[in-house]
């Protein structure tokens, strides 16, 4: 039988990272989506939670998370997704705050490409 495909997004970091180790310690193949794949791959390649798993993790390049499409390539063939990324703000100013919705209302495009993708249920975990 083959490993179901998972994409995990924001692996690099805390959160991303344990979800990429336990999915691939679960039995999953893993396609990594990263923004700087040739710095970052090589970074998550040499960590000692990985050495077992090479084999069952891919990178893929997607270089700007928050563009129009920007994963309608990447999510093919994909099992199940784990979108754990979010784009990254500095400061607190009242822009930088109105920017704080930009994750969501960016996300709900791309979870219904993910839908007609891969054509199984949505789950969202919200606060």
């Amino acid at each position: 039988m083959s490993k179901k495909l998972v994409l995990i997004t924001g692996a690099t970091g805390q959160i991303g990272f344990r979800a990429l180790v336990l999915a691939l310690q679960h039995g999953y193949k893993a396609r990594v989506a990263l923004r700087k794949p040739e710095q970052q791959a090589e970074k998550l390649k040499k960590t000692a939670s990985l050495q077992k798993f090479q084999d069952d993790v891919e990178f893929v390049h997607v270089p700007d998370i928050t563009a129009d499409g920007a994963y309608d390539e990447v999510i093919k063939g994909a099992d199940f997704v784990l979108h754990i990324a979010s784009p990254l703000y500095s400061g607190f100013g009242a822009e930088e705050v109105r920017c704080l919705d930009l994750p969501c209302s960016q996300s709900l495009p791309w979870l219904t490409i993910m839908r007609r993708q891969i054509g199984k249920s949505i789950c969202t975990i919200q606060q």
